[in-house]
């Protein structure tokens, strides 16, 4: 390209140009910009090793050219023909050939190249890129000659002012000397932010001292219209505008019109980001900083930033028909009726992966194992691969010689391995046996189908249920299930085994509600129960009983399970309010402090915060092998789990010592007993009998120990109780024993 060629890049006076924004200036963002009537727009930084070694795909799909890595799940950049013409692509660099080699991947697709020499962030200066390079004029002079000598795209930087006048017009006029064909300019040194004043003189003095453009920046506290724009660009004497934040606020700006109200912004925004893909992470990201100053949406604002799926935040602006839309091109656009083989031999694969909110009990590697087991087959093998760049994982599943496999490289080994299972449920058909949402929002989740090779077929199923349809039949799914079960609980009991665990579980559940009735009727019968209750154990109780309430929150389970958990630690204040009620009433002489742990009333598990009958829809319990646990709040639940097994099983020790030294068991009414023993014996049975593998197993250790544990030793309790009954001075018809007061 000639001189003149790179020159029109720059020429004339007014351009109004995006500046390159981190995480913000992406495709969606940057062709909205264009849409609003910016003249040129500037990919957000790329650091020079990130784009060196990509490879240009065409992507068909989306209409766009990605640049991907080698195993990566999502291009590195990505741009259409729409912005071809009118797109400077930014580099991060502090190495000449490296920004040669990084130029010269993405030469023919964008407009110009542009060198960052202001970015003030921490890592851009240790990485000695950025503003780094404001104080390293060779550098600077090496970077710039070498790629303005090489490539053919018309070369810029991006700088910020220096402390002095003069220093800054001297770094310019070596810039210049360089032979780029523009600079910006922000009017701010290295260590101002935003709230400090824009120094506009600095940059008329540049723009007097150098032959060519000079784009001006660092103004978006002035502007608030579109006639800002020129006010600041002739305050400060340049060629050209930079807008940054003030594009963020309301891309309309760039229109002469009045400004686009803010909600029709984001709907344009979210259209760009639903049509191209647009990482979901990043969307949420640019909507609130769009709504940084926009109080009167915080609401909306809330539910986008939780939502997990593009399809979520479709929901949440009421877009959900341009999604389903998008969703019916890309079905005409591709081969619906099949899988198509990608690999040689016998294995599949598709780009989708394991949203762990998705699903509850029922993971998809659980979902396999089991039809695998009703169905005779062998159990799937699975294999995982490390990356060792990026340390992330791939795996594949061997079923009947046929290998399936998600596309995509995931950070965690147990997530790649749902992901794998995943792929052969869609591919067996097993869909329906997956929850809705999972297929509601398989599509347009950026982690699911960030880009696209014309080679592979890709799940774009989107909100259209019916679709899976065309893929596959429903006749395998629970086959011979009880229908009613399936319907209302989502679990396929199909075996003999598993209705006796269901209905097991189910009889569990309700013994649950019982237990503590007959001591709290004998406490009030017998007016006193500090002789056989201790003020330490029903703390302790009372703290197993809460870490149940807590882990249940945390991990959030089902209401049905919190309520469960609630009524417990409401019993448990019933107990506690008896106690130092006749406790007062009676005015016992003796300090309860004494009486450490020795009037332990009860050692049982109550499975509530991570419970898990056969009632599957009941409860959730995260997976603890392999990749243990899926984040820290995932951990502390499980972590108060084990802790109230400790708590409900240690409490029964000092009971069962007190008994032995008093050869007595007064005070306790033993159908408390006889009903926690079969509602934990009920409940260790039904996990027992629901159990499908090793991983099963060790997913509910805690619970399960905590339960038979306590069934044991309610053995020795109970056998206290017929022992020492020569001893009972109550009345023969219930079996409840005379006070004795633990200090005499």
């Amino acid at each position: 390209m000639d001189e003149v060629c790179k020159k029109h890049l720059w020429s004339g006076t007014g351009k109004r140009i995006l500046a390159p924004m981190v995480r913000i200036s992406t495709l969606p963002f940057r062709l909205m910009c264009l849409d609003y009537g910016a003249d040129l727009v500037f990919t957000e930084e790329i650091v020079d090793q990130k784009i060196i070694g990509c490879k240009r795909k065409i992507n068909e799909h989306l209409g766009t050219i990605d640049f991907c890595s080698e195993g990566d799940n999502f291009p590195r950049f990505r741009t259409c023909s729409k912005e071809n013409n009118k797109l400077v692509f930014q580099i991060g660099t502090s190495d000449g050939e490296k920004a040669l080699a990084a130029a010269r991947v993405v030469e023919q697709d964008v407009a110009g190249i542009d060198v960052n020499m202001g970015c003030p962030k921490p890592f851009s200066l240790l990485g000695g890129m950025g503003a780094a390079l404001l104080e390293q004029r060779e550098k600077v002079r090496s970077i710039l000659t070498m790629l303005v000598q090489n490539i053919s795209k018309p070369v810029s930087c991006k700088i910020r002012v220096l402390p002095s006048v003069q220093d800054t017009v001297d770094l310019c006029r070596l810039i210049e000397e360089c032979g780029v064909q523009a600079i910006t300019i922000h009017g701010r040194t290295t260590s101002e932010r935003a709230q400090h004043p824009n120094r506009d003189d600095f940059i008329a003095e540049v723009t007097r001292a150098v032959r060519i453009p000079v784009i001006c920046n660092g103004g978006s506290s002035e502007i608030r219209h579109h006639t800002d724009i020129e006010k600041f660009r002739l305050k400060c004497h340049a060629t050209h505008t930079m807008i940054a934040r003030a594009a963020i606020v309301n891309p309309s700006i760039f229109q002469s019109d009045d400004f686009v109200d803010f909600k029709t912004v984001v709907s344009r925004y979210i259209s760009y980001a639903v049509n191209y893909e647009e990482c979901v992470q990043l969307v949420k990201y640019t909507i609130q900083r769009m709504s940084r100053e926009r109080h009167d949406f915080v609401k909306i604002i809330q539910e986008t930033a939780a939502a997990a799926t593009m399809y979520e935040i479709c929901q949440v602006w009421g877009m959900e028909k341009i999604y389903e839309d998008r969703v019916k091109s890309l079905q005409k656009s591709m081969e619906c009726n099949r899988l198509r083989k990608t690999f040689e031999g016998e294995t599949f694969s598709l780009k989708v992966h394991y949203v762990r909110k998705h699903f509850k009990l029922k993971t998809p590697k659980l979902l396999l194992h089991q039809w695998c087991r009703e169905t005779n087959r062998r159990q799937p093998v699975y294999h995982t691969e490390q990356r060792s760049s990026d340390r992330k994982f791939n795996s594949y599943v061997t079923l009947d010689n046929k290998h399936f496999k998600s596309e995509l490289w995931i950070s965690n080994k147990r997530y790649s391995e749902h992901s794998a299972a995943l792929v052969a449920i869609i591919y067996l058909g097993l869909t329906k046996l997956l929850p809705e949402k999972c297929l509601n929002e398989m599509s347009f989740d950026y982690n699911i189908s960030a880009f696209f090779n014309v080679t592979l077929f890709t799940v774009i199923v989107g909100h259209n249920t019916m679709f899976w349809k065309l893929l596959v039949s429903n006749d395998s799914v629970c086959p011979k299930g009880v229908g009613w079960i399936y319907e209302y609980f989502g679990e396929c009991v199909e075996t003999d085994m598993q209705l006796a665990s269901f209905w097991i579980g189910i009889i569990s559940l309700v013994i649950w509600f019982f237990p503590l009735f007959p001591q709290l009727y004998t406490n009030y019968k017998r007016g006193h129960c500090n002789d056989a209750l201790s003020i330490y154990f029903l703390l302790l109780w009372f703290l197993g009983d809460s870490l149940n309430l807590t882990g249940a929150v945390l991990t959030k389970q089902l209401p049905t399970q919190i309520f469960v958990a609630i009524y417990y630690v409401f019993q448990d204040l019933i107990i506690l309010i008896q106690y130092f009620y006749y406790k007062m009433k009676n005015e016992w002489r003796n300090h309860f402090a004494r009486d450490l742990g020795s009037g332990s009333l009860r050692c049982f598990l109550i499975p509530v915060a991570v419970q898990t009958l056969a009632v599957s829809q009941f409860f959730e319990v995260d997976e603890v092998d392999g990749a243990v646990f899926h984040g820290s709040v995932d951990q502390l639940g499980y972590a108060m789990g084990i802790v109230s097994c400790i708590c409900y099983i240690s409490s029964r020790f000092p009971q069962l010592y007190k008994n032995f030294r008093r050869k007595s068991t007064r005070g306790i009414n033993m159908w408390m007993f006889y009903l926690i023993f079969a509602a934990n014996f009920t409940y260790g049975l039904s996990v027992c009998l629901g159990g499908v593998d090793e991983d099963y197993f060790i997913r509910h250790m805690p619970w399960l120990l905590g339960s038979l544990g306590c069934c044991f030793l309610d053995i020795f309790t109970i056998t206290q109780y017929f022992l020492y009954r020569s001893s009972l001075n109550d009345s023969q018809d219930t079996p409840i024993l005379q006070t004795t007061d633990d200090f005499q």
